[in-house]
């Protein structure tokens, strides 16, 4: 008021980069609306937060007869629009209760019930228990996640999909191991992505093999089947095919690793899953015996040579 009344305003910007509107009028009074948690001298005040009867000054600024009863329809309404703002604050955290209610001075239990009802509305997801993610980024996530594995497809058409942990790095950028891992899981409920072994993918993507392809690739399955624990050096592997046929050989190979059915032990020796799962569990019934042994002791039980 002094500013406006010594005219220390600078018109010409006011003027150029400022509208003045009224907001809505029927607000109530920033109290809950709830009775729950109201103290006994607050409950009158609370009613008149639901509906007010006018005053003979109030009536006559409305255009309305005085003790005309109006409901205060926008009452209450900014607290879950601000909580929703607090959440996303947090980013890819995923904030708990229990911080969320010490940063606004209320009870844990109060604050449940405000995020469950966001949750419900669709303005907040509850991630894991207790912890949440706002609407917003939860949106913004999943299209980082559809670009990073539409560009991966296009990159790479004969890998089943892309392993988790790149693309957790890559679409969900300053995220903590747990709480990414989170959020892929609720892009996998929701739809949003689908999963194939240690991969992600994207719905709709689909590897297409040529008919030569798909020979060699039941090829490669029955040499890596009939080897058992004893495989080749994968070198070696593709050398005993014909030159013409080298490159769609390492292509299938990579394929059949990224549908898990060939298990990568080092860059050079791969399992078939069959012999994997079986070398895994003859590993867990010896470990039951001798809870200690050496390497050779480990290379006799699976019978193979010291690569």
């Amino acid at each position: 008021r002094e500013i406006i009344s010594r005219g220390a305003v600078d018109e010409d910007f006011v003027s150029k980069h400022t509208i003045f509107t009224a907001g809505v009028t029927d607000i109530g009074y920033g109290l809950r609306n709830t009775d729950k948690y109201a103290y006994p001298a607050e409950r009158d005040i609370l009613e008149k937060q639901k509906r007010i009867r006018l005053s003979p000054a109030e009536a006559t600024a409305m255009g309305l007869k005085a003790g005309t009863e109006v409901e205060q329809k926008n009452s209450g309404g900014s607290a879950g629009a601000q909580l929703q703002q607090l959440v996303e604050e947090y980013g890819y955290a995923l904030p708990t209760a229990q911080t969320l209610a010490q940063r606004q001075s209320m009870p844990e239990e109060e604050m449940v019930q405000s995020l469950e009802d966001l949750v419900n509305s669709g303005d907040l997801l509850e991630i894991l228990p207790r912890r949440y993610l706002a609407a917003p980024l939860y949106r913004k996530a999943c299209q980082s996640v559809e670009q990073v594995l539409a560009e991966y497809h296009k990159a790479n058409p004969l890998h089943a999909g892309m392993k988790v942990a790149a693309l957790r790095q890559k679409a969900l950028r300053g995220a903590e191991l747990k709480e990414a891992d989170a959020i892929l899981t609720a892009m996998l409920r929701g739809g949003t992505v689908t999963a194939i072994a240690d991969r992600c993918a994207l719905p709709d993507f689909r590897v297409v093999l040529t008919k030569r392809q798909t020979a060699l690739r039941q090829k490669l399955l029955d040499s890596y089947r009939k080897s058992g624990r004893e495989v080749p050096f994968v070198d070696d592997l593709y050398a005993s095919f014909p030159t013409n046929e080298r490159d769609d050989c390492k292509k299938v190979l990579e394929n059949l690793v990224s549908c898990g059915e060939l298990v990568m032990l080092t860059p050079q020796l791969f399992y078939h899953k069959d012999v994997y799962e079986e070398v895994c569990a003859l590993t867990r019934d010896f470990f039951e015996g001798h809870p200690a042994f050496t390497l050779a002791e480990y290379r006799d039980l699976l019978g193979t040579s010291r690569k």
